[in-house]
């Protein structure tokens, strides 16, 4: 069974056959989504493991994270070689076609999200904002869509100020945007679109995903993407999701590269998706010595590039 395969894996007739309670629907499940007791937390008193339709795993108590392989280990008590054969038991080919992706049924809709009033392209002073990060602005703002908002009188939605607007594009649709602070007065840095205003959350989103074929650069924001370019795509953020793991996925990706900010704590989770992932596709970690992807010079992004098969 291969790790492709594993959302052809008969959840519900599973559950069912061994008498696990579950739930498909409710206030605290998400769409597509079966929630079951989860096995790793011991002492789990309600479903707290969330099981995807590619069939990851999330436990929202303890955090354990995996594929169906696991949890049918965890059930039988047995070997990764018997849940796999547990597993192929389970296999019903037509459920690739009946696969329930809230995202991608969003973006197919057309419904995208709509930009705050009162943005307008870049100036002299964004222009030297990112002349200073070491970009060019002209091809960043080209590539990526970006614009600026100005001053707080001439704009409705006063956390937008003195911001540069990101769009989050997804299937050539802006279905989220955030907003960078550039006048290093603005707190906190990073400003998103609310949730209820944008066609989807921006946790369910990879920021540049359009952009990535056979390999993919994992990194936390949007600058880290600009200045890797074509490949790379963003968390926006240390935190990351299960619907980012499976937007990955369904690229269909053939390796994946993790490199987050050099500090400790996101490190941390660079490991924890790394572990996710490896037991789909081949991923690797690319460490920093300090900084993060952003602050990396053209050198260094070329050698970067080039080892891991993006150039």
């Amino acid at each position: 069974m291969k790790n492709r395969d594993y959302i052809q894996f008969d959840l519900t007739s599973y559950l069912q056959e061994k008498g696990i309670e579950y739930s498909e629907e409710g206030k605290n499940v998400t769409s597509g989504w079966t929630e079951v007791n989860c096995p790793f937390c011991g002492d789990d008193p309600s479903m707290h493991l969330g099981i995807s339709p590619e069939r990851l795993l999330n436990c929202w108590r303890c955090g354990a994270k995996g594929n169906i392989i696991k949890y049918i280990k965890a059930v039988e008590d047995c070997s990764w070689h018997e849940a796999e054969k547990i597993a192929k038991k389970y296999v019903d080919e037509s459920l690739e076609h009946l696969r329930s992706d809230i995202i991608q049924r969003s973006v197919s809709s057309g419904k995208g999200t709509i930009l705050p009033e009162g943005i307008k392209g870049l100036s002299d002073i964004h222009y030297e904002y990112l002349e200073n990060r070491g970009f060019n602005p002209v091809e960043i703002e080209k590539k990526y869509k970006i614009k600026a908002m100005g001053r707080a009188k001439y704009i409705k939605d006063k956390k937008f100020e003195y911001r540069i607007i990101i769009p989050m594009i997804q299937n050539n649709i802006i279905v989220n945007f955030t907003a960078r602070d550039f006048s290093g007065k603005r707190f906190p840095k990073y400003v998103n679109c609310q949730n209820e205003n944008s066609a989807i959350p921006i946790k369910n989103l990879l920021y540049n995903i359009d952009f990535v074929r056979d390999i993919a650069l994992v990194v936390e924001g949007a600058t880290d993407v600009w200045k890797i370019g074509d490949g790379a795509v963003a968390v926006m953020g240390m935190e990351f999701t299960m619907s980012q793991i499976n937007l990955l996925l369904q690229k269909k990706i053939k390796k994946a590269f993790i490199m987050f900010d050099a500090e400790e704590r996101a490190q941390k989770q660079a490991k924890k998706i790394a572990e996710i992932l490896s037991g789909f596709i081949p991923t690797a970690i690319i460490y920093l010595d300090h900084g993060d992807p952003g602050d990396l010079s053209q050198k260094e992004v070329n050698d970067i590039t080039h080892e891991v098969g993006l150039r």
